[in-house]
């Protein structure tokens, strides 16, 4: 195992040559979460055809050391190499115990580390850990640590350009200075603002700086008024509510359980009779809500529903910012 510190582009460079080397176990650290998580998703494409059964991902508050150690020993059954991920992995290492030396736990899970030839074990940590802060060093000194920390500002220009002719739009220079002023740096604020702009001008054109003042320039807007947006299927309108919406702390947990009410509505007002559309919906609201229900069909209204639940397993399994999350589900309404 490597003793020294490395960063994302020696890591990334190693795993991009013809014949890249594939080690046991990797730690990979630091704010960036989107390229840590694209160095996972590199590791896992060099193991093979990883199906399900051959790869597992856990959160480090929820799995035990022996369970991952069992893992890793476990032969996979169509890949070549069975992949191990585990999120907010510095909980994992906090069962280590504290000095030099490896407790029992740990030591089980060194020897299958140093044994196995047929699986790679990616911990992540949450972003806000630094390598001198994680727990059990006596058992993560023997992976192998990667780095991952913001672009300097020529790098996310060059991203921001990229991302945006992938989306099959522009974006002027003074527009992506401006969009970095607003979200900041981090590279899964900076996607979700790209996916965000490629709705909202139809997957073509070009963004400047009113655009960026137009979609999230915003400030004031009520739950409600995004709400309202999504039902009656005005997309841009309610990617424009998004960001201010989400200014509120306390939205943050409310939005999917009252998106998913503000649907189930919809769907009664399209499905159920009068007697049981009644049961659903207040008298008061009967009215806005049949006229949402125009702008639906049964079928699109359970594929949000869908939608809907897959962003909030994501956003419990730690793979997902609500914004994200949120943003993907309104590009499958778009």
């Amino acid at each position: 195992m490597a003793s020294r510190k490395h960063y994302f582009a020696e890591l990334w460079k190693e795993l991009s040559d013809p014949d890249p080397r594939l080690r046991s176990a990797y730690l990979i650290y630091g704010p960036e979460e989107l390229l840590a998580r694209k160095l996972a998703n590199r590791i896992s494409e060099l193991c093979g055809d990883v199906k399900p059964f051959d790869s597992s991902e856990h959160l480090g508050t929820e799995v035990t050391i022996p369970q991952i150690a069992e893992e890793i020993s476990t032969l996979p059954m169509m890949a070549e190499r069975r992949v191990v991920i585990v999120l907010k992995a510095e909980k994992l290492f906090s069962q280590v115990g504290r000095g030099r030396g490896l407790s029992d736990e740990a030591t089980l899970l060194l020897d299958a580390i140093r044994e196995t030839e047929t699986a790679s074990l990616i911990c992540i940590t949450s972003p806000e850990i630094s390598i001198g802060s994680i727990p059990g060093r006596a058992l993560h000194k023997h992976f192998f640590a990667c780095g991952v920390y913001p672009l300097n500002e020529r790098q996310l220009h060059t991203w921001i350009n990229r991302g945006a002719r992938k989306r099959g739009i522009d974006i002027s220079r003074d527009a992506a200075s401006k969009l970095l002023d607003i979200v900041g740096t981090g590279l899964l604020d900076v996607e979700n603002e790209l996916d965000k702009l490629a709705i909202f001008l139809g997957g073509s054109g070009r963004a400047d700086t009113k655009t960026i003042d137009d979609l999230v320039g915003l400030r004031g807007i009520s739950l409600q008024e995004f709400l309202h947006a999504v039902a009656a299927r005005k997309i841009p309108d309610a990617l424009c509510y998004l960001e201010p919406v989400l200014l509120v702390p306390r939205n943050a947990y409310r939005i999917i359980p009252a998106l998913t009410g503000a649907l189930m509505e919809i769907h009664a007002a399209l499905c159920l009779d009068q007697a049981e559309f009644n049961a659903v919906v207040p008298s008061w609201r009967q009215r806005e809500v049949r006229e949402w229900s125009r702008n639906w069909t049964e079928d699109q209204i359970i594929g949000a529903l869908d939608g809907l639940y897959t962003a909030d397993l994501h956003l419990k399994s730690g793979m997902s910012r609500i914004n994200a999350a949120l943003v993907e589900f309104l590009a499958g309404l778009a």
